[in-house]
This record gives C-alpha cells, structure tokens and sequence, in this order.
C-alpha cells in the first residue's frame, strides 16, 4: 500500500513537470480558441475593416496620405483590443503569444501602419512648413500688427475722452469720432480668432 501512494504522489509530480499550472480541460479550452474561435475572430475583424488577407501584406500604404494612415491604425487597434477582450471575457485573463497567433495578420499590418506613419511624419519634417502654414503664419502677424495699433488708437481716445468730459465712454456719440477704427479693431480681432483655431 505504501508502494501506492508512493508511486501517485511519484505520478503526480512527474505530471506537473510537463504541465505545470495547467488543467487539461484548461488547456483544451485554449486550444479550441486557438483553433477555430481566434480564426473566426480574424475573419470578422477583417470583414469590419473592408480587407482580406492579402491587403494585410501593406503593399498600398506608402501611396496613403498621413492622416488616412492614422484613422485606419486607430482602426486595427480596436479590432486587436476587441480580440483580446474577447479572450478576457472567456478565460478571465489575457491571452499568451501563443493565444494571440491567428490574429497575427493583423498584428503584422498593424507593425506597418506604424512604419508606415513613421515614414511620412519623418517626410512631412523634412519638406518643411507648406506654404499654406507660411502665409497664415504671416497674415496673423500682420494683423496682430494691425490690431495692437488700432488698441492703442483707441486706449488714447478713450483716455483723452476721459480727461475733456470727466467721464467714461457711455453712449454710441461717445465713440463716434473713432467709430470706424473701433469697427475694423472688431473685424481685425475676428479674423486672428478665425485664422488662430486653423493653425
């Protein structure tokens, strides 16, 4: 009897040196994931975003514009978190590697997008503001110019208006000799606002 128990606890161990920590209904489970539900998790990921497989190769990115790249890798990057929340949600952990293999198409395209980003970040660097972003940059400056020497036509008005009538600017009249400088302050102020939340 004695023999008994030693060769169990013997099997035992030899058993958990192959298998430490894992269940065999654990690691069947996980098989099946890996088997079929991660591949169809593949599929309905590919389907979500308008690709196949071999549009996963990436062969289309370079002639993509920066910002298209950067809305689709927010894209794969739901579909990936999707996938692993998935497996969270069946298992309660998140998936190994191993676990992660049948979506690794997406895993692949995705490491290009982020190449792909990079490269034209680095391009966009190298040309330089556009001329777009040059003329802005100067029509601000000019109408901040503008715009300062209009405030300080105005500041002196209001300052001389005080000192001949010992009072503030009150009424419509009060203004009317420098109404039209007030109007274009306003108009100027305007167009810094709109040209400012462009750049």
């Amino acid at each position: 009897m004695e023999y008994d128990v030693l060769n169990e606890i013997i099997t035992a161990t030899v058993g958990q040196l192959f298998n430490p920590g894992r269940k065999p209904a654990e690691a069947s489970d996980n098989g099946s994931w890996v088997g079929a539900e991660g591949p169809r998790k593949l599929q309905e990921s590919l389907m979500r975003l308008r690709m196949d497989l071999a549009s996963t190769q990436g062969r289309e990115l370079p002639a993509k514009v920066l910002e298209d790249l950067l809305q689709e890798k927010r894209k794969v990057k739901r579909e990936l978190k999707s996938y692993d929340q998935g497996f969270m949600t069946q298992f309660g952990r998140a998936p190994s590697r191993e676990e992660k293999e049948p979506m690794r198409p997406l895993y692949m395209f995705y490491k290009k997008l982020k190449q792909a980003i990079s490269r034209k970040q680095q391009e966009r660097q190298a040309a330089g503001p556009s001329v777009t972003s040059t003329s802005v940059e100067a029509s601000l400056a000019q109408l901040t110019r503008e715009r300062n020497s209009l405030r300080e036509r105005l500041h002196r008005y209001q300052h001389e208006f005080y000192l001949q009538n010992h009072r503030r600017i009150r009424y419509h009249r009060d203004i009317a000799p420098v109404e039209g400088e007030y109007r274009r302050y306003k108009e100027v102020k305007a167009e810094i606002a709109r040209l400012d939340s462009n750049t």
